[in-house]
């Protein structure tokens, strides 16, 4: 709460509303009823994007090294801020190194190898005990649905593809700073090879770039109606979603997610061509 206040600013006459509907939503009450660890991925995270803006790259790439308890979390979204600003790495690896000697000290070096083996493992072949597809949200369960042996690596590579081609729009000064960051989260949602509803937290701090994205003119202004809409599908979609999978046979969040996405990069890309030159349109090469 504190961090996105702070990334809103004083000014911002939202910011009260827009961070309670942060904390009060659906999911992130669920996340906290069940205990779960991705509170503590959202609030690196939120501390993540206060440093980054501010430029202060040591403790925000530290801040980014501790979503990786668990790596799959937020991998996606660490692989676009990475490449955008090469200086986190001062502030991440020292971070991961540390991690990594505290867990050799604390359960050995075998059992932090079978850790890493079991943990790519899951993230790019088949398990042999699937979770219910009811509880697992993001586009891997489709991509299985085309290769069961490779879906979720396919899922992997083609997010790990579209976060590099994010992140080089921006140093390239297509997109701004705030489009950039919100894309990644969404890219990270999507093509993860595991999703469960709770880790759906992560994709809570749009509401707020989104805010900043438009006030700055980095995205046009959309109408009322299509803010309610995703606000709707932001708060009432991933229950509704997993109410109703069993039903259908289908988890409709992520593709209507994945939907309102296509049509986002469709008008910022439309946006971009000048039509008179046929040339992209953007400010200056950036690296921030």
């Amino acid at each position: 709460s504190v961090c996105l206040r702070a990334y809103l600013g004083a000014a911002c006459r939202w910011r009260n509303w827009l961070v309670w509907i942060v904390i009060g939503s659906p999911v992130m009450l669920e996340t906290l009823i069940g205990g779960q660890l991705s509170v503590l991925a959202l609030a690196a995270a939120s501390a993540f994007l206060v440093w980054f803006r501010r430029h202060q790259d040591i403790p925000a790439g530290a801040m980014l090294a501790l979503t990786m308890y668990k790596p799959n979390v937020l991998l996606l979204f660490v692989v676009g801020c990475l490449i955008i600003r090469p200086r986190l790495l001062l502030g991440f690896l020292p971070t991961v190194a540390l991690g990594w000697v505290v867990t050799w000290v604390a359960v050995g070096p075998e059992s932090l190898m079978q850790y890493l083996s079991v943990g790519s493992q899951l993230a790019t072949t088949t398990w042999s005990l699937e979770t219910p597809f009811a509880k697992v949200h993001g586009l891997a369960p489709l991509f299985q649905l085309a290769s069961p042996d490779y879906g979720r690596l396919s899922c992997l590579l083609s997010g790990a593809l579209l976060a590099v081609v994010f992140a080089v729009a921006r140093r390239r000064g297509w997109i701004g700073c705030n489009t950039l960051l919100g894309s990644l989260l969404v890219v990270n949602c999507l093509f993860n090879p595991y999703v469960p509803i709770y880790d759906l937290v992560l994709l809570l701090p749009l509401g707020v770039l989104a805010y900043e994205a438009i006030r700055q003119g980095e995205v046009p202004q959309p109408g009322s109606v299509r803010i309610q809409l995703c606000v709707l599908l932001g708060i009432l979609g991933p229950h509704l979603s997993q109410a109703v999978a069993p039903q259908i046979g289908i988890q409709l969040f992520p593709v209507c997610v994945a939907g309102v996405f296509m049509c986002f990069a469709v008008q910022l890309g439309t946006r971009l061509i000048v039509p008179s030159t046929g040339r992209l349109a953007g400010d200056s090469p950036a690296t921030h």
